[in-house]
This record gives C-alpha cells, sequence and structure tokens, in this order.
C-alpha cells in the first residue's frame, strides 16, 4: 500500500475535513476497498494501492449521479402527462 499525504485536507477545518472523507469513500467504493486513511498530525493520510490519486481522479472518477425526489416526481408526472394527451 503507498501512503498519499494530501497536505491540503487538514482536519482543522469543516469543508476540509468532509472532503477528506469524500475522498476516502470514493476512493473506497471506485477503487480499492481496502484503503485506510486518517490524520497524521493535521495532514490526512490515505493508505492505498491507487498508485496515483490525481491520474485515477482526472482519468477513472465517476461522480455520484444527483437526482432529486422532486425532480424525478416530477419527470413521472410529465411521463404520465405525455402518454395520456398523446392517446
Amino acid at each position: 500500500m503507498i501512503a498519499h499525504r494530501c497536505l491540503g485536507l487538514t482536519s482543522r477545518g469543516l469543508m476540509t475535513y468532509l472532503a477528506a472523507l469524500g475522498l476516502a469513500k470514493v476512493i473506497s467504493e471506485q477503487a480499492d476497498p481496502d484503503v485506510r486513511f486518517g490524520w497524521t498530525g493535521d495532514t490526512f493520510v490515505l493508505r492505498t494501492a491507487v498508485p496515483d490519486l490525481a491520474e485515477f481522479l482526472v482519468r477513472d472518477y465517476r461522480p455520484t449521479p444527483i437526482v432529486g425526489m422532486a425532480a424525478a416526481d416530477s419527470d413521472r408526472r410529465t411521463s404520465r402527462n405525455e402518454t395520456s394527451l398523446s392517446d
């Protein structure tokens, strides 16, 4: 496993803390389920089999689609209305 020190992801601010957890989640779901992570001092460290995090994020990362419940419900109503209008 390679230890990647992510200097910009500190544990001091909420946003950088959440960004670090998000990065760990993405790596664990899409690249390496055996990833280990934590903070050493104030630096986020990922221990993973992924050799280059930047390359993975640019080439292989696939964002999770975000669909709100209201949008999904709106699509269903539109589909029903379109069907009923075309009959």
